[in-house]
């Protein structure tokens, strides 16, 4: 009775030497795989009409029909088909678009043979990865990128609602990450915002003495020409707006404002924040497992003198030791010319 195959792989590759690398390390991996290869997205059609496949790996740009669409093919097929895409060229938005087909991994050629083949153990479940692949680093860049959208749209809609002449988002180093408008005056950037970040700071520091979880404040300086609107998001970050001088009553609808958009700002940036923040490091690692240095080196140094030396004994050292000259570069000392037979034996 013929075995049935555990998976069945279809491979689309038009370079005949790699196709057969790659058949040869799947194969290596279970002795049930049925690994198929084609050159071209119609032999790939072609072999899907004798039956379903358990994973597609297929270039991105197929000369007539692109590995985005023969994945919705196959999938249309069997829904449960895994997908590999790779590419030749390095295109950030080849990238968004396989991040948004769905495809469970995706590699820029040349394909290390190691990493597709984890990849494939970890998509049937044979086998973890500890290395963040591809595709997942492509998801997180694009939902920093969609959350940075949506703090532009916040301030873009936030400066319409208030008519403001500007809204700009600011880190607590004073340098401004999106804004919607422009500053009424360019040397607010240059040489206010220094003292800008100060009352920040100030702000911070009143907060904490307070006790209070998150600084809660708004710092209004009243020009002849426009007005400044300062806000801390949390330690980290502030809101800057720019508006035309206001009455009493309009101020405080603007400080009201502001406050709500204080609050709509604050979890977005959290989710940035997090987005960036580098992997923690493993935690059942013991701190000796960590070390690189000799631990006989280490005893040693334990029983060395390390006091610090009196500098008064140490300044009387210098200036009683009698210390012999250095040579001369390209001279020798007495020793070394002896020790060569340069030396007259009557001297």
């Amino acid at each position: 009775m013929r075995a049935v195959p555990s998976k069945r792989i279809l491979l689309v590759e038009d370079q005949k030497d790699s196709a057969q690398v790659f058949r040869a390390g799947l194969e290596s991996l279970d002795a049930g795989f049925k690994v198929i290869d084609v050159s071209s997205a119609e032999d790939a059609l072609k072999a899907l009409d004798k039956g379903a496949f358990d994973l597609l790996i297929a270039d991105v740009l197929l000369p007539s029909i692109s590995g985005l669409e023969l994945m919705a093919r196959f999938r249309r097929r069997n829904p449960e088909t895994k997908v590999i895409l790779v590419s030749g060229v390095r295109d950030p938005e080849i990238r968004k678009q396989v991040a948004r087909s769905g495809a469970e991994a995706f590699f820029f050629k040349p394909v290390e043979m190691s990493d597709l083949l984890d990849t494939v153990e970890r998509l049937f479940g044979m086998a973890s990865s500890f290395l963040p692949s591809e595709m997942s680093v492509i998801k997180e860049e694009l939902a920093a990128e969609s959350q940075a959208a949506h703090i532009a749209e916040q301030l873009a809609e936030l400066r319409f609602n208030l008519q403001a002449l500007s809204a700009a988002l600011i880190n607590e180093r004073g340098q401004i990450l999106a804004r919607a408008g422009t500053l009424p005056d360019e040397q607010i950037e240059s040489s206010l915002m220094p003292h800008l970040m100060s009352a920040f700071f100030a702000a911070g520091r009143i907060a904490a003495f307070t006790k209070s979880a998150q600084p809660d404040d708004l710092l209004i300086v009243r020009g002849k020409d426009y007005h400044l609107h300062l806000s801390s998001i949390g330690s980290t970050y502030a809101l800057l707006i720019a508006t035309k001088p206001l009455p009493t009553a309009r101020m405080a609808a603007l400080g009201e404002a502001m406050q709500k958009a204080v609050a709509r700002l604050a979890p977005t940036l959290t989710q940035l924040e997090r987005a960036f923040q580098p992997a923690e490091p493993t935690k059942n690692k013991k701190s000796s497992d960590l070390q690189d240095t000799d631990p006989h080196l280490e005893g040693i140094l334990d029983k060395a003198e390390t006091k610090p030396m009196n500098p008064r004994k140490a300044e009387k050292y210098w200036k009683t030791a009698e210390l012999e000259p250095l040579p001369q570069a390209g001279a020798l000392t007495y020793e070394q010319a002896a020790q060569l037979g340069l030396i007259p034996e009557d001297v």
